[in-house]
């Protein structure tokens, strides 16, 4: 009918789903979104579309409690609620306005046939259904786990208060099935449910007879030879004023979820609840007619498919047998793999708790890796300290010889020194002229010895710096005998600073004594310049610096005697290998050696 150009047709003007109805829902509910078994159809509610505001139909009734709705507030006699009225014009008004014929449908109406027969004087169907089929298609809907029209039945358990015929329906119930939908709809009240929905429906089919004009099998529709279809088609035509094409209907019976069980039982319970209609409601001899018809085609249809699908029943029950042993194993396999999944997140946690402590050990790892290097930096920086160390170790060695030879030398100097002074008292002023040219001398051999310590520093620097990669490779093999040496140098140096504290002592005497004599100032001047502060003690004598000056010349040549048996000794290999780097130092500074003798030649 909705394929008709002249029709408007709305589907189920009742259902509770209009209250919220989206555009988007509007268009996207068909019969392939559910297991409906209806004809294809893509959308059930697109002629609402054009009314949709938001969410929901304007005007929709409103109620607390919507299937309380199902009978007018004037009861089933009675005018419609005048919500739902303007609500249902809104809909006619919306049809006519696109040049239509509007058509309303739903089951919801069956309880409010009387009013809308007074508000809407057009032409009105009863559509019915074979019982039977019906049923099993709620049963049907229920076993593949869809309760929504079992669902439905219970929420008519609310109208017992306003009918008497449904608060006497509820009699064949006990109270937990009324309270509980899942005992409502449980295995062992389906029979009673089945009972009540045949009752239910047969009641409100009998008050909504009076009130049409038309009544359609729609399971007849679909018999093969065709005749009620043609008839159907035919009184719907001249009803409407329009040629109507049925031929689509097509019938089919669903596998309900619960046989049933005691079918005597019921349909003895069915034919008492039925007569008892009958009475509260005092049907017509036409009506009792329609009613006997409709639980005829019923148990005719059921013995038809108890005959037809018994055999296959049974092995749906053994097939849905072995399956539930199969869902039973597959829940304890669900448990033990649920066992092993929190087992498994255990492990992942440990694993997850190892690679924290891992990660920790590796930070810990890496810091001690860059501990390490630092140390080795420390430690290289220590080494190259340690070889500047012992290059400033071997220097204070040597100047420590140095001095040891000059300790003997100095004491015996002191003695002669201090027999001379009277004699260099009387000299003083032949020897002024003299002390000027030696002063002069003096200044430039300070300045030859300033220019050869700078070339030694120079020289030695660079002669260190070869030196050092091999004496750096020695180190370590020479190291323990360098340190008893250097025990041994430390305690000579010792008691030669013991000594030369002692000298000192008797330096600063002669000093003090020499300070006296003004003769003699100058001639301790010229021996402390000379002597590297030791004979600034001798100025009391100036006199004696020429004396002084002479003795120095016999000494240096006595310690350039020394210095080539050092060199020898050196070159023969007699002193200990940490020394030997001496030798290139020995033969640069012979040079200069040389220089000196020229001068002091010069000077005789």
């Amino acid at each position: 009918m909705r394929e008709h150009d002249a029709l408007y047709c709305y589907y189920e003007v009742c259902n509770e789903a209009l209250a919220s109805l989206t555009s988007e829902e509007a268009v996207s509910a068909g019969s392939a979104d559910w297991r409906s078994r209806h004809p294809e159809v893509e959308s059930y509610r697109e002629e609402y579309l054009p009314l949709i505001k938001g969410h929901g139909i304007p005007g929709f009734p409103e109620a607390g409690d919507n299937d309380n709705r199902f009978i007018s507030e004037a009861g089933l006699k009675g005018s419609l609620d005048e919500d739902v009225q303007r609500y249902l014009q809104t809909l006619v008004d919306h049809a006519r306005s696109q040049g239509k014929t509007p058509v309303l449908s739903g089951q919801r109406m069956l309880g409010r046939s009387h009013g809308i027969r007074e508000a809407f004087p057009g032409f009105h169907i009863l559509l019915v259904r074979n019982l039977f089929h019906q049923w099993n298609s709620y049963s049907g809907q229920f076993r593949t786990g869809n309760p929504y029209f079992l669902w439905t039945l219970h929420r008519t358990l609310v109208l017992a208060s306003r009918d008497p015929f449904i608060a006497y329906l509820t009699s064949i119930f006990d109270d937990a099935a009324l309270v509980s939908q899942e005992k409502w709809m449980a295995s062992e009240n389906s029979d009673n449910l089945f009972c009540y929905f045949v009752a239910f429906h047969i009641y409100f089919y009998l008050e909504t007879l009076p009130n049409v004009d038309l009544v359609i099998d729609s399971t007849r529709l679909a018999e093969p030879d065709g005749v009620y279809l043609q008839r159907m088609q035919r009184e719907l035509g001249a009803g409407v004023g329009l040629e109507i094409d049925l031929s689509n209907v097509r019938t089919a019976i669903d596998l309900p979820c619960f046989p049933i069980w005691q079918p005597a039982l019921c349909r003895n319970r069915i034919e008492e609840l039925v007569e008892s209609a009958h009475s509260i409601r005092r049907s017509t001899i036409e009506e009792r007619k329609f009613a006997d018809g409709m639980l005829a085609d019923l148990w005719y249809e059921w013995e038809r498919f108890e005959l037809y699908s018994k055999s296959a029943r049974e092995r749906i029950r053994d097939v849905e047998a072995q399956l539930a042993t199969s869902v039973n194993a597959l829940e304890i396999a669900r448990a033990s793999f649920s066992d092993t999944e929190a087992k498994l997140g255990e492990m992942r946690e440990a694993v997850a708790r190892e690679e924290t402590a891992n990660q920790v050990l590796r930070e810990q790892v890496e810091r001690q890796r860059m501990v390490s290097v630092q140390r080795d930096r420390d430690l290289a920086r220590l080494y190259e300290r340690l070889a500047d160390q012992q290059a400033q170790r071997v220097a204070a060695d040597q100047r420590a010889t140095y001095l040891e030879a000059d300790k003997g030398k100095l004491a015996e100097e002191l003695a002669r020194n201090q027999a001379k002074i009277s004699r260099l008292v009387r000299g003083r002023e032949e020897h002024v002229i003299e002390r000027s040219r030696l002063e002069g001398e003096l200044v430039a051999m300070r300045a030859g010895i300033r220019k050869i310590e700078e070339d030694f520093t120079q020289r030695l620097a660079g002669v260190v710096d070869e030196e050092r990669s091999r004496a750096a490779d020695q180190l370590k093999r020479v190291v323990d005998d360098f340190n008893a040496e250097r025990a041994e140098l430390v305690k000579e140096i010792t008691q030669g600073a013991e000594q030369k504290a002692a000298l000192d002592n008797i330096l600063s005497r002669h000093v003090r004594d020499l300070a006296v004599s003004e003769q003699g100032y100058a001639a301790a001047a010229l021996a402390c310049d000379q002597l590297k502060e030791k004979v600034r003690h001798l100025d009391e004598d100036i006199s004696a610096a020429d004396a002084k000056y002479r003795q120095a010349i016999l000494e240096r040549d006595e310690i350039r005697a020394r210095w080539d048996q050092l060199t020898v000794t050196l070159t023969s290999g007699e002193v200990p290998r940490a020394l030997r780097w001496v030798l290139p130092l020995a033969r640069w500074l012979r040079p200069f050696a040389g220089e000196a003798d020229h001068s002091s030649r010069r000077r005789g």
